[in-house]
């Protein structure tokens, strides 16, 4: 049970602040930089990491933790506009929730790669851009039963349901107050249109 991974992420409630190394992410997220630091044991993940970050965020330089009384505190680095100077050092509450969501997705992606894990995610596309999140979206994809063993997404993003509904999707459809019926393919698939179009147009349902 271990390796089933459920998250559903909520950045205004994370911390800069850990205590302690915490194993296991938190259901809302709340605990990522004790959980981070957990995952900082792995340094081959985190060079991958870290990597990968300078390529989706920019001006990301890297991570540090800086001791603070009883408690850790993560920091991120980033390069000054310019590219010259000194970095700039910011506390991880401090960056914006678009830019926490997507450490988060990443560090899911990369710091659990080979463990065997199964993703279970909910609305992973929050807080982030279409062009933020495609390019993660494909790394998960290329993931899938090799590195990551699966992942489940739920999701109203059209870029999502568009990549994954008629491959992967499962359909849920419920008459009035009847029972929930779960299917492999949509009542209904219109000719010439995406699969997020004729939802928007409610001709799926």
């Amino acid at each position: 049970m271990e390796k089933i991974i459920i998250v559903s992420i909520h950045p205004m409630r994370m911390s800069s602040e850990s205590r302690e190394d915490e194993r296991t992410l938190s259901r809302n997220s709340e605990n990522f930089v004790s959980w981070y630091s957990y995952l900082s044991r792995n340094q081959g993940a985190l060079v991958e990491l870290i990597s990968e970050l300078r390529k989706v965020l920019p001006g990301y330089d890297s991570f540090y933790r800086k001791e603070a009384g009883e408690a850790t505190v993560l920091k991120v680095m980033f390069e000054p506009q310019g590219g010259k100077g000194k970095l700039l050092s910011y506390d991880f509450n401090e960056l914006s929730d678009g830019q926490r969501v997507l450490i988060v997705l990443y560090s899911l992606l990369l710091g659990l790669k080979n463990e065997g894990v199964s993703l279970f995610l909910d609305e992973p596309d929050n807080f982030v851009t279409l062009r933020e999140i495609q390019p993660w979206l494909i790394a998960l994809t290329d993931s899938c039963g090799e590195s990551v063993e699966q992942a489940v997404l739920i999701s109203h993003h059209p870029e999502i349901i568009d990549r994954l509904a008629l491959q992967s999707g499962r359909w849920f459809d419920r008459d009035n107050n009847g029972p929930t019926r779960v299917s492999d393919t949509p009542k209904a698939q219109v000719d010439g249109l995406t699969p997020s179009e004729s939802m928007a147009r409610g001709w799926q349902s």
